[in-house]
């Protein structure tokens, strides 16, 4: 029998509207191939001290993301720091044993992104010939471990929080942030549906947001006519938690990254197949039909609330693996956002909040990669809260 998710995700008036918003755009971006030409970026050169303070102002961290400036000709490898390729060996490597040292004990430094440094250069010389716009350089940032077994917390992190964003070369240092799921969807029934030959309803009369304006509806079914509004010839990969891509109605993907790192139950498993399911659930006469059941689809694991001593992953890695799975016109789905302290106390940031992600985001948007984010359920009213991020700064768009 069919998992009771899509029907939840079909059925009910308090669920639908949370899939159903950014998915219609999702399609719409698959019929028109809309590509985002945004303006300035996270400036690294020009970081104010209350954005630092901002994104250091947390309780407790276990890892610490720290970026570079262009101009210290450093980037992160997969051996550490080293010399940026792009700027012509010019660097000082000599005195970097001193900032990865604090308090006698040596910090471990890993390289961010997924991506080589040597493929990131090159992918920037390309879009900016291109595009003649300045490319993030996404090989600036590094990831690293605080010492000891436990998060590191009160002054002791803001201490070491303070060395790193005093030292000349670095543009920021933050803690990681914390990521959950834009939705409070929780499941704990009915049972995975494996790929067998179903016995299964055809659910589509339940899928309402389909229809015209007279049902709260998009309108999607008098779209599906149009040339490519299916998907077709397109890639979508979904970033988030966990997926059951045995379900019966969705399609092989054709390709998955990442490793899990959430609680052990269905939550997380259950929300990633609904959103695939409303994308792209096969057109096949039983259960649902997806936005574009002909677009090929993937995965890409991001980072959860949930801390471990191994996960050195950060959404923002996540983001540069979809880009590196797609070409210009494909589609990635974020449905992550970032608490602003620890889960759950408080709300969450869209993710492009935190420099990384942003610079990361808006990377994949100069290549033509379209970013679809959702942009509900984080509890931030982001039109009265009092941050740069969203005053006085009409320029800071990314793209997503």
């Amino acid at each position: 029998m069919k998992t009771r998710i899509f029907r939840q995700a079909c059925a009910s008036p308090k669920t639908h509207a949370r899939w159903t918003g950014y998915v219609t755009v999702l399609m719409l971006i698959c019929c028109i191939m809309l590509i985002s030409n945004a303006t300035l970026a996270f400036d690294p050169a020009n970081v104010s001290q209350e954005y630092i303070s901002r994104l250091c102002n947390v309780s407790s961290a276990r890892f610490i993301i720290i970026r570079f400036k262009d101009d210290s000709g450093l980037v992160v490898g997969k051996d550490g720091i080293e010399l940026d390729p792009l700027k012509g060996q010019a660097g000082d490597l000599s005195s970097v044993a001193d900032l990865l040292t604090w308090r006698g004990e040596k910090l471990e430094l890993r390289r961010l992104m997924s991506q080589s440094v040597e493929k990131v250069a090159q992918h920037r010389r390309e879009i900016e010939a291109k595009t003649n716009v300045l490319v993030p350089n996404l090989n600036a940032y590094g990831i690293l471990r605080v010492p000891g077994e436990e998060p590191l917390a009160g002054d002791a992190l803001q201490e070491l929080l303070k060395k790193l964003n005093d030292d000349p070369r670095v543009a920021i240092a933050y803690p990681r942030p914390h990521y959950g799921l834009l939705t409070d969807y929780r499941s704990g029934d009915g049972s995975p549906a494996l790929r067998t030959s179903p016995d299964t309803p055809d659910y589509e009369y339940l899928q309402t947001y389909r229809l015209g304006r007279n049902y709260n509806g998009f309108n999607a079914n008098l779209v599906h006519s149009w040339e490519g509004a299916l998907g077709d010839n397109v890639k979508v990969v979904d970033i988030e938690g966990d997926w059951n891509w045995d379900h019966e109605d969705l399609p092989e993907p054709f390709d998955t990254v990442g490793t899990y790192y959430g609680p052990p139950d269905d939550v997380f498993r259950n929300h990633g197949t609904a959103v695939m399911g409303v994308v792209a659930a096969q057109d096949n006469g039983y259960g649902v039909t997806g936005f574009v059941p002909n677009a090929q689809v993937g995965s890409v694991v991001s980072g959860v609330a949930w801390d471990d001593t191994n996960n050195w992953n950060d959404a923002s890695t996540s983001i540069d693996s979809a880009a590196s799975l797609l070409d210009p016109g494909d589609i990635y789905l974020i449905e992550m956002g970032a608490y602003v302290d620890s889960p759950p106390h408080g709300p969450m940031f869209p993710l492009e909040y935190f420099p990384a992600n942003f610079e990361a985001i808006r990377s994949a948007t100069l290549d033509g990669i379209v970013c679809v984010e959702g942009a509900g359920n984080g509890w931030l009213d982001l039109d009265t809260c009092l941050t740069d991020f969203v005053r006085g700064d009409p320029d800071r768009d990314c793209g997503a």
